[in-house]
């Protein structure tokens, strides 16, 4: 059931456009995903609270999507990350791959993340859960750097 700011209340049934407008058999009304309850016994109108509930659901389950979606690479060649820049949404999985002939790590400047020595032809995965920018060096030779920047 939903309950409408005026009052009253409407099953899931009816259509909600895109624009947040639910379709009635009496019209139109505003519409939010805000989760509400309605005792009679207690209340006079619906209660809504002042989260977003399940529309943040929704913004999350879209961002786990696109995480999955986008492969998320970044290799050290020649003593370089590749790319230096990678932006990605929340939840992405980011994997740094050693092509050098020599060892590496990956060392975040704020210490969210610190891989050990990846000899040739290992790699590193680290889930960024939250959104930001994130900066990190080889520890073995701090002249390499990089970031990656998370998108909410």
């Amino acid at each position: 059931m939903v309950y409408l700011p005026g009052g009253g209340s409407q099953s899931y049934a009816d259509a909600i456009n895109d624009a947040g407008v639910m379709s009635t058999s009496s019209g139109t009304e505003p519409f939010s995903l805000f989760p509400c309850r309605y005792d009679p016994a207690v209340d006079t109108q619906p209660v809504c609270q002042n989260s977003p509930g399940l529309a943040t659901g929704i913004i999350a389950a879209r961002q786990a999507h696109a995480a999955l979606e986008t492969p998320a690479t970044i290799t050290i060649d020649n003593f370089t990350f590749g790319p230096a820049d990678l932006t990605v949404p929340v939840g992405t999985v980011v994997t740094w791959s050693n092509h050098d002939d020599i060892p590496h790590s990956i060392v975040a400047t704020d210490k969210a993340f610190r891989s050990a020595a990846l000899d040739t032809n290992d790699s590193y995965t680290f889930t960024f859960k939250t959104a930001g920018t994130f900066a990190y060096f080889c520890g073995l030779h701090p002249h390499m750097t990089g970031k990656v920047i998370v998108t909410p």
